[in-house]
């Protein structure tokens, strides 16, 4: 009310200025009329004339502003239905008729407004609708699959889709599209299950469709129907059975060749570093090229060891008199009655010390000239004797035995001398050689007593061996031998052993 008294006022405000001007034209023309003294007819007769002029153009503007509101207000009442039927149908909210005055024109403005905003959200959603169902016919087809569809609302093509069955219709391709995208996953899952599990195996004897399928590009697979993907789990169940029968083959052969590899190393003596092959195979991380190294690995050893028989088997001889000579060597600085005659075997002790001092630097001598006509035959070819040359290995054993002999004696010489019992965990690591294993130590204790005489023979060789063992005379022998020389000369003249007795022996050993 407080709106249409002000609409009011301002118009009779509007209505007095009109009035006045009529009036201030109507004086002026009286004055201009005046002027020419003109008669009371014609003035009367063109007032007349003006105020019916303004008489139409007040009737014909009622005329057009009473149609102008017959018009808005037929277009409120059919806007408003429209209004009123479109956003039902569409679940919208109802139009806000509150906001505005009955049959106003800001009501039909904002009418006019409204259905060109809903002819705009009409024409989104349908576009909407047909995109969404053109997607799922694609999914559907994907997932070859038509009975995906049978399930999805169908909307009348003059219908506008409701925001409900908007929201169905998304949620229907959604799924459609997760069916699809875990379709996918799956068959990356499988293809990268049956890769891993089929580079262990022969991939050449798989079937042509379980290659097939490892090579496609599942990226740009089209189809994928159920039915595909049951096949490809039968595959993959297949193929774990068949990884299972690898398996346990391939654990049989690498376990056949690796016990083979095994006695080549210690055959060799193939240093513990360049033992690099594992003990037991793993199915999950080794391959059959694994299984293929190692058995190259063992005919190359193989190989080897036909062709450095000459050199091996004279180390294998030399191990086993330098360990006879160190147990002697033990045996006699840990036990005070060692070189006691008992029962007369003091005479085969010392020979055979000699017997195997003389067949050391031999041995020694043929390992290098063995070395060397290898070395000749193969060039570019190392002979390795647990990691090193047979001369540094030989060296190697000679030099450990020599320092710890000094620190024996060091310890001997010390104020806190050990008992020999003490020290006896030590000396027999120094027994050790360099490649010492229960294995050398085994062939060691089987060295016959003939082959150990035969290599004591003198042999003549070109070759001079780089490593000379000193010619220190055995302190044992030439005692041994005068003392018997002159107890089967003079009767009378006792036996030093029995004349001088252990201590004496021992003096005149360590004297000289």
């Amino acid at each position: 009310m407080a709106s249409s008294r002000k609409r009011r006022l301002s118009l009779d405000m509007e209505t007095a200025e009109a009035v006045e001007n009529i009036n201030s034209t109507m004086q002026r023309l009286h004055e201009i009329w005046e002027q020419i003294s003109m008669d009371e007819s014609a003035r009367v007769k063109r007032v007349r004339n003006a105020y019916s002029h303004l008489k139409q153009l007040l009737a014909e503007m009622v005329e057009g502003e009473e149609e102008m509101a017959e018009q808005i207000v037929r277009d409120i009442k059919k806007n408003t239905e429209k209004v009123a039927n479109i956003r039902t149908e569409m679940e919208m909210r109802p139009f806000p008729f509150d906001d505005y005055e009955e049959n106003s024109i800001a009501l039909w403005k904002a009418l006019e407004k409204d259905l060109k905003d809903l002819k705009k959200t009409t024409d989104e959603r349908v576009q909407e609708e047909k995109e969404i169902r053109e997607q799922m016919q694609e999914m559907v087809r994907k997932l070859d699959d038509d009975e995906l569809l049978d399930e999805v609302p169908f909307t009348p093509s003059q219908k506008v889709p409701t925001t409900s069955e908007l929201a169905t219709l998304r949620l229907k391709l959604e799924d459609l599209q997760t069916m699809y995208a875990s379709r996918v996953a799956e068959l990356l899952h499988l293809q990268s299950f049956l890769i891993k599990e089929t580079r262990h195996m022969n991939y050449q004897a798989l079937s042509k469709e379980i290659r097939d399928f490892i090579d496609d590009d599942l990226i740009e697979v089209d189809v994928l129907s159920a039915k595909r993907i049951e096949e490809i789990k039968k595959l993959s169940s297949n193929v774990k059975e068949e990884f299972v029968r690898w398996a346990e083959d391939a654990q049989f052969r690498y376990l056949e060749l690796y016990s083979q590899i095994k006695e080549l190393w210690d055959k060799c003596y193939v240093s513990e570093m360049e033992r690099c092959f594992p003990e037991v195979f793993d199915p999950e991380i080794q391959t059959n090229e694994d299984i293929e190294f190692l058995k190259d690995e063992v005919k190359r050893l193989d190989k080897c060891l036909s062709e450095r028989k000459p050199i091996y088997a004279n180390i294998e001889k030399w191990q086993a008199l330098w360990t006879e000579k160190c147990e002697y060597e033990d045996k006699a600085s840990h036990d005070r009655n060692f070189y006691n005659n008992r029962g007369g075997q003091l005479q085969t002790i010392l020979k055979r010390q000699a017997e195997v001092d003389r067949a050391l630097p031999r041995l020694q001598r043929e390992i290098e000239m063995a070395t060397n006509i290898y070395r000749s035959s193969h060039p570019g070819e190392d002979v390795l004797i647990d990691g090193v040359s047979p001369t540094e290995y030989i060296e190697m054993a000679m030099e450990k035995h020599r320092q710890e002999k000094d620190r024996r004696k060091m310890e001997r010489m010390s104020p806190s001398f050990r008992s020999p019992m003490k020290s006896m965990s030590s000396s027999r690591l120094q027994r050790m050689t360099p490649n010492s294993s229960p294995l050398a130590a085994q062939r060691a204790r089987n060295m016959s007593e003939s082959s150990l005489r035969k290599i004591a023979t003198p042999i003549s060789s070109p070759m001079a061996s780089p490593i000379r063992t000193p010619k220190t005379r055995n302190p044992f022998s030439p005692i041994t031998n005068r003392s018997i020389r002159k107890s089967s000369k003079s009767p009378k003249t006792s036996s030093p052993l029995r004349s001088k007795g252990i201590h004496g022996v021992r003096r005149q050993i360590q004297f000289k």
